[in-house]
């Protein structure tokens, strides 16, 4: 669908992401737990595998998050019954550092959620 873009900032994703569907909902195995994820955005970079840009909520007895991370396609499940083929699909730097940091996007999450988003760095990336 927009393959053919480069994304290099995080207004850019913001900006798709506005004229997007709204986002479906994958499992995402992080640090061994299984979250339910809103699915942002495919990336691609040059000469890498497919990444997929997603969004959780993250609640622990002591903090909460709205955490945004880019994962590899492998750490995602699909739920069945999804529709997963309007998810924006971009190209990304080869430099996995230059990549930008995804917007605080999760369906029904209100700027409580927001002022509290943290974009992460998935393990092993």
């Amino acid at each position: 669908m927009y393959e053919k873009i480069l994304v290099t900032s995080t207004s850019q994703i913001s900006t798709l992401l506005d004229h997007a569907a709204p986002p479906p909902t994958v499992t995402l195995t992080v640090s061994g737990q299984r979250v339910p994820a809103a699915l942002l955005v495919w990336g691609k970079p040059p000469d890498g595998a497919w990444v997929a840009g997603v969004a959780y909520l993250s609640r622990t007895w002591h903090s909460r998050a709205l955490v945004t991370m880019w994962v590899p396609a492998a750490a995602l499940t699909p739920r069945q019954h999804t529709d997963y083929r309007r998810v924006p699909r971009v190209r990304l730097r080869r430099d996995r550092g230059r990549w930008p940091t995804l917007p605080p996007r999760y369906p029904g999450a209100g700027p409580e959620w927001v002022a509290v988003h943290r974009h992460m760095d998935y393990p092993g990336l």
